[in-house]
């Protein structure tokens, strides 16, 4: 019965959503950070840092090797926003996910000028930052759908912080 119900579907969305697509990509981003993403370069590309195979040269040199640990920090806070993204997702708290994401955009915005700024390959970084855009866009219209077909409350709340 729960899929042929506006409500069950919408539930059904929100849990594929979370086990899906927040709680992979946390693991994955968790990976590559301990791995060193994006300041070491894996000879097979993506695949060598989610399957620990080729070899691994740092792409740091002497002035700009005390950027790694703060690399390391900002992509595990990246890699932790997507948990309770998820949480809250199911939960349908519109206002705490959309603090989240606001979280995880200023972190792969630092993220992306630190990385320019010690000259390494920003490249790597569109594949995060298209997941991000995704994340965004999707619960963005996961609120509206809210608001729109059970009458959520939090439908202005979604964009603002208080």
């Amino acid at each position: 019965m729960l899929p042929r119900h506006a409500e069950g579907q919408f539930a059904l969305a929100g849990y594929a959503l979370a086990c899906g697509f927040f709680l992979p990509m946390a693991a994955m981003l968790a990976m590559a950070a301990i791995f060193g993403f994006p300041f070491v370069e894996a000879s097979d590309g993506i695949h060598g840092f989610l399957s620990g195979s080729g070899s691994y040269r740092s792409q740091l040199n002497a002035g700009t090797l005390a950027v790694g640990p703060a690399l390391t920090l900002v992509m595990l806070l990246l890699a932790a926003c997507h948990l309770p993204l998820a949480w809250w997702v199911l939960e349908r708290d519109w206002r705490r996910a959309g603090t989240v994401l606001r979280v995880a955009a200023a972190s792969m915005a630092t993220l992306a000028m630190v990385t320019c700024c010690a000259a390494l390959n920003a490249a790597a970084l569109l594949l995060p930052f298209a997941a991000l855009t995704v994340e965004l866009a999707v619960v963005g219209a996961l609120a509206r759908f809210e608001v729109e077909q059970f009458g959520g409350e939090a439908g202005e709340d979604f964009g603002t912080i208080s």
